[in-house]
């Protein structure tokens, strides 16, 4: 009998297109109030808490157990999962009272979206929203399994296609929405400039993961050269 063993490289096949579209929902929808926020957009910051439920609905419902899900709030010390449930929750009720004045049916409370109230309330949305567009690369980089996601550059990555994202659905909305107040060619120079950011960002990141471990080095070669590569590479 021989004491050699060998062990296989395979796949993740654990998370699939539910949680992949969670992910980007929430984080573009984050990215989206961040910037809405700072530039007076007040109708497009809402749309951004509604990505952003839409987001945490497609990760509800990817649980196994949906109604053990309070027991996420539970574990803040241990686990990333728990503070991006935090921060979701955190960023949906303070950027919807932010942002719901801005709604003509709403138009009557006692605040808006320039008052102190609303004011703060954005700002305390705004910081959880940069929670939730990092948190998801924190929680695949500590999947220490999984070699091509176990590194620290996923969070940067992650927040930088949450702003693309952002200014992608701003530019297309904006010919209808908020047009008056919206630079469409600054948004063009921001698209350009994260765009040239990421690609740097992802070469950096391919780079030095393919240097790790050999799974790392498998991983990449499929994403370039295998059945997942594009014509880019």
């Amino acid at each position: 009998m021989s004491n050699e063993f060998t062990l296989e490289l395979r796949a993740q096949r654990e998370w699939e297109w539910l949680i992949a579209t969670g992910f980007f929902l929430a984080g573009v929808g984050a990215g989206l109030f961040v910037i809405s926020f700072f530039l007076s957009l007040n109708t497009m910051a809402l749309i951004g808490v509604i990505l952003g439920a839409l987001g945490g609905l497609a990760l509800f419902f990817d649980l196994g157990r949906p109604e053990n899900a309070w027991r996420a709030f539970a574990h803040l010390r241990t686990s990333w999962i728990s503070w991006g449930i935090t921060l979701i929750t955190v960023f949906l009720i303070t950027g919807l009272l932010h942002g719901l004045p801005a709604l003509s049916w709403f138009s009557r409370l006692p605040w808006s979206p320039e008052t102190g109230f609303g004011h703060i309330s954005g700002l305390i949305a705004t910081v959880a929203a940069f929670g939730v567009m990092g948190y998801t690369g924190f929680v695949l980089a500590y999947s220490r399994a999984i070699a091509l996601w176990n590194t620290t550059l996923l969070p940067v990555l992650f927040i930088l296609y949450s702003f693309m994202g952002a200014l992608g659905i701003i530019s297309a909305m904006g010919l209808v929405i908020d047009r008056a107040k919206i630079d469409f060619r600054l948004l063009q120079i921001g698209e350009i400039a994260l765009i040239s950011v990421s690609l740097v960002v992802i070469a950096i990141y391919l780079t030095t993961i393919s240097y790790s471990t050999l799974a790392a080095k498998e991983a990449v070669r499929v994403l370039v050269r295998g059945n997942l590569a594009t014509g880019l590479f």
